[in-house]
């Protein structure tokens, strides 16, 4: 995968290939198949990786997992008032945890006093990184 820059050094596409996967002796081997380079023209390209948790300071809301565990309204177990949002539920799309970050509850809602009845479906997507 690589960015393709214009003159001015402006992001223009990403170029991808198709891949190969399949493990060897226990170990994940991934392999390019020659000939299937494609680029996708694009304006802006976000670079969003999934981050390990830093803790520190927050040790009794770890999980064991590298998570802290929270409601169908991102509300921290047994931390009233307390959410949370991103990598630090469950490793997932950069759209979703934008999502969370929206949800009602992590906003105004919770702190005016409301119930929190449901949360907006942020969690449903679909894309397709071809389509024009």
């Amino acid at each position: 995968m690589a960015v393709i820059r214009g003159a001015d050094g402006r992001a223009t596409a990403l170029r991808v290939v198709q891949c190969e996967a399949r493990f060897v002796s226990g170990r994940l081997e991934i392999k390019q198949v020659a000939g299937t380079e494609e680029d996708i023209e694009a304006d802006l390209i976000v670079s969003a990786i999934g981050q390990a948790v830093d803790f520190t300071g927050l040790e009794s809301l770890n999980n064991g997992k590298g998570g802290i565990t929270s409601d169908k309204n991102y509300q921290v177990q047994g931390q009233a008032g307390m959410f949370v949002g991103g990598d630090v539920v469950r490793p997932h799309l950069l759209t979703t945890a934008i999502g969370m970050g929206r949800s009602p509850p992590t906003a105004s809602t919770a702190t005016c006093g409301e119930a929190l009845d449901k949360r907006p479906k942020i969690d449903v997507h679909s894309f397709d990184l071809t389509r024009r």
